[in-house]
């Protein structure tokens, strides 16, 4: 142990070892401690599909198993080449031997790791100082673009490797001669392989055209252009190489998904307005991101166009282009930073630019949407800039002019000179936003074109939360002012300044973590959703049916974590027929919708196509089948169902009394689903049920008539469907017959607990036949509760008949349904029989078919190109046992494969021939930077072995 001490102190006494000691220990404490208390940090796109994917990853690894399939989302879906799953990156292998929640924590340390060291490393080759590398790498790693979206630890993983490529670009273009390439060809070709491998497909298309912009410049600048030329090009052919393993298996991918058909509109839909380039200046401009003072009130959201690494490196990008500055003999190196930061604007504009349509021309870029993350480079050169303006400023000012000081001819106050006046702009430039903002009100936000309606009043605690900036920028400029005094203090100071800033950056960007969500093995909301799923039983082959969350405008994005959206459903190997990423089979996607966000589409519930996919639990709340007419005036006069919760108050107009006729449902109330139809038929001697999606406690049923056909007497009943949805009391029926336009009122004989209302047209005595109605939404009133009207947009898809309510989990209506087709059928045998042996969460499942005559076996799994079918046949008395390869064919959206007579086990493994392509081209990546790395020394030690005799 002794030496391993006296290393560590040696180490530590290098400036290069205790950075390697901040930045390795500083995320520890940041991620690991919070771990400890049982807060892990899981937030957004990390808790409903991040964390789960790799937790699948890492237990298909642990059973020694390639993670080529998801078999728990979109009713089987590619894992590793839909790339957000990370599976083919190394950090990622972590969930194979760790605990989750402790592999998740060793990644998200590791990014900040990699982001801090590349960066430290970066700045170094550019010639920074020890103390500018240091604060540099602080603010790349923990601000802007990384911290904005560390929400998505791909990009992050992505964007952390991004230095390293620079640096190693830098290396190859500006080497002296006589230098061995090959370790600085390797950094190259790891970095651009690692950011393959991680997934990330915006953070690898973008990096591309900087460093391709950095390459030509190098190359410009080289003297022998075509050595310079093939080491680069060699670097990247590595790391093209190493990415094999992600990119060749997910180009097949994205070929047969909905990002196939590229458009520019698709292009450029995640284009940053260019209003919010003023949040790389003052990033609580419009707000932070939660609701205390003011939730961010622009369009699009606050992570998404961050881009703010500090006031000290915007203070820097503006103070370097001092004359000063300008005329220092390496201000020739620099210029190329101010390059690659305005290229990475101008693409993050996008759309907002004429050069939109010139940037949809780049192939393969154009694959990408969100085109604002292209601030991840602009983060890059800020922070390079910034570093160097440290330098040159505030770490190792510019000595005094030899000689003594000039005469002025006038006297008058001092002028300050361009590079003291220059980095004050920005600090001024906030503290006036500030003061605009408190001046102007609402003009600010108007001139920049945010949509939504802000008024004064609103926006006086924002006004005040600018404080903090204010006073930061303020900080900032005394810094400048005061630099002489403070040289011997400047490196604690500057570190404090930028901590203090990147912590409150940090604080109102980040969004929070939820305790209660399904990430948790305790969820109580998640378990009674797994739950009403067994309750119904197996499929008819067995195994548990598919669920679906349908809420596709997330009214309550906590609850909805608490009840497990996909893809946290896989935590419990609970199928589901949605998923959540950024891929899915195009034709799968047209039948189902279902790679819209909780969405589904609702005709498919109704014409079986979710039948076919086994869906047997669907969970929704009430503004899916009720819309609010009256918001509720008083408390409930009763209690209900406990733990049923009033839906909340939407859009919808307030009709002025209780008994005043309902206005209509507004348009906004369908912003993303459609309205159902506007009348139904009711045809007699049948019953029509429609459920409230929710408990609510009736007093009184309003029923519209649209049309009226037959001439013979008739009578309108209305009854209530218990809470529990077994059970009508009927309450009361309308015996006249009155014209079309009129409304029909029952009143219940008191407040009734009920889930819903059920409808039925009688007949009552001759002469001619009863009469068939046409009826429109029905209004229901309630004690204390509101008014609500019967028409939200999954009223005629989801109703008794097909699907039973199965109860209430927090605010979600659970339906269930026992018409799902099962997990396997056989077709073109009458008798036969099919049973599910074994299923496995990689994929693999065993099907025992039984049938006198050959037949077909669907499979209710997704079709994709790559799956295999081992057919092992037990032939009746006297026969020979055969083993065959089947073909995995298509049959609608799921899979097909003929059997022949007699019991059959039918094994189904997934085998694509693009994966072992891909991992062979990684292992050969692999190979070539290790030997690029060993290569110099083994050449040391060729040229220092004794000659041979």
């Amino acid at each position: 142990m002794r030496p391993l001490a006296d290393a560590a102190v040696r180490l530590l006494r290098r400036p290069a070892g205790r950075l390697v000691a901040v930045f390795g220990l500083l995320p520890c404490v940041l991620f690991g401690v919070p771990a400890l208390a049982g807060a892990t940090w899981l937030s957004g796109d990390n808790l409903i599909q991040n964390f789960p994917l790799r937790v699948l990853v890492g237990v298909d690894l642990r059973h020694g198993h390639v993670p080529v399939w998801d078999p728990y989302i979109w009713s089987g879906s590619p894992l590793l080449s839909a790339f957000n799953a990370g599976a083919a990156y190394p950090a990622t292998w972590l969930f194979a031997v760790l605990p989750g929640a402790l592999a998740w924590v060793a990644n998200q340390a590791l990014v900040e790791v990699v982001a801090a060291t590349g960066m430290v490393v970066l700045l170094r080759v550019l010639g920074r100082s020890w103390a500018a590398a240091g604060l540099g790498a602080l603010a790349y790693a923990y601000g802007g673009f990384m911290a904005a979206q560390s929400v998505h630890i791909d990009l992050v993983e992505a964007a952390a490797w991004l230095p390293w490529a620079f640096a190693g670009l830098d290396r190859l273009g500006t080497m002296p001669p006589g230098r061995s390439a090959a370790p600085w060809v390797a950094m190259l070709g790891a970095a651009v392989g690692l950011m393959g491998l991680t997934g990330a497909a915006e953070p690898i298309l973008d990096a591309a055209v900087v460093l391709a912009l950095y390459a030509l410049w190098l190359l410009w600048r080289a003297r022998t252009r075509l050595r310079v030329l093939v080491r680069m090009a060699v670097g990247a052919g590595v790391g093209l190489a190493l990415a094999g393993a992600q990119l060749v298996p997910g180009a097949l991918l994205q070929e047969q998904s909905q990002r196939a058909a590229r458009t520019y509109w698709f292009f450029t839909s995640g284009s940053m307005n260019k209003s919010f380039t003023l949040l790389g200046l003052d990033p609580l401009l419009f707000g932070t991101n939660h609701s205390f003072p003011v939730a961010f009130y622009a369009t699009y959201n606050l992570p998404e166009v961050s881009s703010y690494v500090g006031i000290m490196a915007v203070m820097g990008l503006v103070g370097l282009l001092a004359r000063r500055h300008r005329l220092h003999p390496e201000s020739s190196r620099w210029w190329i930073w101010y390059g690659v930061g305005g290229l990475g604007l101008f693409l993050a504009w996008g759309d907002f630019t004429p050069l939109g349509h010139a940037f949809y021309l780049l192939p393969e870029f154009n694959r990408q949407r969100l085109l604002a993350r292209n601030l991840m480079e602009v983060d890059l050169a800020v922070v390079v800039l910034f570093a160097t303006w440290l330098d040159h400023m505030l770490l190792s000012p510019a000595p005094a002019p030899a000689g003594p000081p000039p005469r002025r001819r006038f006297p008058g106050p001092r002028r300050w000179r361009s590079d003291v006046v220059l980095p004050l702009v920005p600090p001024l430039a906030v503290v006036g936003l500030q003061v605009v903002m408190l001046a102007g009100g609402t003009w600010l936000p108007h001139l920049v074109g945010v949509p939504s309606a802000v008024t004064r009043s609103s926006l006086l605690p924002l006004v005040g939360l600018l404080t903090v900036p204010s006073a930061i920028a303020v900080a900032a400029a005394v810094v400048v002012l005061r630099r002489a005094r403070l040289a011997r203090r400047m490196v604690l100071v500057l570190g404090v300044l930028v901590v203090v800033d990147l912590v409150v950056f940090n604080a109102f960007v980040q969004g929070g973590v939820n305790p209660e969500a399904a990430s948790s093995s305790g969820a109580l909301w998640a378990n009674e959703l797994l739950a009403a799923d067994a309750s119904i039983g197996p499929g008819p082959a067995g195994g548990l049916h598919r669920m679906a969350v349908f809420d596709p405008e997330a009214y309550d994005a906590v609850a909805i974590e608490r009840l497990g959206e996909a893809d946290l459903n896989i935590l419990r190997s609970l199928p589901s027929v949605q998923g959540y990423g950024p891929v899915v089979d195009a034709r799968y996607e047209d039948a189902t919708g279902a790679h819209k966000q909780l969405g589904l589409t609702v005709s498919a519930l109704a014409d079986g196509t979710f039948a076919r996919l086994d869906l047997g639990v669907l969970a929704s709340v009430p503004e899916y089948f009720v819309h609010l007419v009256t918001a509720p005036t008083t408390a409930p006069t009763m209690t209900v169902t406990p733990g049923t919760p009033i839906p909340p108050v939407g859009p919808s107009a307030h009709a002025p009394v209780d008994r005043a006729p309902a206005p209509p449902t507004p348009a906004d109330d369908y912003r993303m689903v459609g309205p159902p139809a506007a009348t139904v038929a009711l045809v007699p001697g049948t019953t029509r049920t429609q459920f409230f999606g929710t408990v609510l406690s009736v007093t009184a049923v309003d029923v519209p008539l649209a049309a009226v056909e037959g001439a013979g007497p008739w009578r309108l009943r209305v009854g209530l469907l218990d809470p529990d949805g077994d059970h009508v009391a009927w309450i009361g029926a309308a015996d006249a017959a009155p014209a079309p336009g009129a409304t029909l009122s029952v009143a219940a004989p008191g407040p009734t607990p009920a889930s819903g209302i059920v409808l039925e047209v009688q007949g009552h005595g001759p002469p001619g036949p009863p009469a068939s109605v046409r009826v429109g939404a029905a209004v229901v009133r309630t004690a204390g509760q509101g008014t609500y009207r019967v028409d939200g947009s999954l009223r005629d898809a989801v109703a008794p008949g097909r699907w039973s309510l199965e109860g209430m989990v927090g605010p979600f209506a659970v339906f269930t349904t026992r018409s799902g087709a099962g997990r396997g059928w056989v077709l073109g045998a009458p008798g036969a029989s099919v049973r599910q042996v074994s299923a496995t969460p990689w994929g693999d499942e065993t099907f025992q078919v039984t049938t006198a005559a050959p037949a077909t076996l669907v499979r209710s799994e997704q079709y994709a190109s790559g799956w295999q079918a081992t057919i092992a046949t037990t032939a009746p008395a006297g026969g020979r046992d055969t083993v065959v390869h089947g073909t995995v064919r298509r049959q609608g959206l799921v899979q097909a494969v003929s059997v022949p007579a007699g019991t059959s086990l039918v094994h189904f493994t997934f085998r694509p021939h693009r994966v072992l392509e891909g991992f062979g081209l990684s292992v050969l990546g692999a190979l070539a930077v290790a030997g690029l790395v060993a290569w110099p020394r083994l050449r040391r030690r060729r040229r220092a072995a004794p000659a041979t005799p």
